[in-house]
């Protein structure tokens, strides 16, 4: 497993508990409990939790949550920064290095992606582009991903949770 390859530094900051989507409608409940059950498929762990079950699970939760969906088998980071740099300091160890460069500026060809950063220009494949919630720039050409927590590597093809579960469980529909 990945974090216990990063070591120390990344072990002590990812706890086992689950992560808690919490709710504050019956109507927002109710409809994100369909998105759950189609992880059903991939043998996600999850229940959904009444505001009673919620409420014994974590007593301190604001009065206004009436319900979740507590995926039991996600870890989760108590410091993600730490972890961030556990990561970046194993992909070094391992060779790897960081290359600053401007998405803004990632071009796509027929045979993958280019893009000219501040030391050389780089053509790729494929090509994963890590924008933060904060950016409020344009993606790219043809670029038109949905976020998701922990993807290990991507195609720009895979747009879906279905296919980012599909890459991360190898299944294949």
């Amino acid at each position: 497993m990945l974090i216990a390859e990063a070591g120390p530094s990344a072990q002590n900051v990812v706890h086992h508990r689950g992560w808690l989507n919490c709710f504050r409608t019956e109507e927002s409940l109710d409809q994100a409990i369909p998105d759950a059950q189609r992880l059903d498929d991939y043998g996600v762990d999850y229940v959904v939790l009444s505001t009673a079950q919620l409420r014994a699970l974590e007593p301190h939760v604001s009065e206004r949550v009436i319900g979740a969906i507590h995926f039991r088998g996600s870890p989760s980071a108590s410091d993600p920064g730490m972890l961030t740099k556990a990561y970046a300091d194993l992909f070094t160890r391992k060779g790897g290095r960081f290359i600053r460069g401007d998405a803004r500026r990632l071009a796509s060809d027929p045979s993958g992606w280019s893009v000219t950063t501040e030391m050389m220009s780089i053509e790729a494949r494929e090509a994963v582009v890590a924008l933060g919630p904060w950016s409020d720039e344009r993606r790219p050409p043809r670029l038109d991903l949905t976020v998701y927590p922990y993807l290990p590597r991507a195609t720009v093809a895979l747009t879906s949770a279905k296919a980012y579960l599909d890459l991360l469980t190898g299944v294949s529909s």
